[in-house]
């Protein structure tokens, strides 16, 4: 996933939606879209530094649609 962000995003920041970064892990292999949405949640602190932007809610609360991305290793 951190490979598949640093070939995608050509300047920081940037602002990836959610349904780029489960398409980044579609390409990867991940058959869940929500496991993809993991994993990058995962990589918080290690290669991204950001800020969630959300809509609505829903039974586990906020739901995020896309992140801020200001800094990548």
């Amino acid at each position: 996933m951190r490979e598949a962000l640093k070939s995608r995003l050509e300047a920081v920041p940037a602002q990836i939606t959610r349904d780029e970064v489960e398409a980044i892990g579609a390409d990867i292999g991940l058959d869940d879209p929500a496991e993809a949405a993991r994993l990058f949640d995962r990589l918080k602190g290690v290669s991204w530094r950001g800020d969630y932007i959300t809509s609505g809610e829903n039974a586990g609360g906020n739901v995020w649609v896309a992140a801020r991305v200001t800094s990548l290793n």
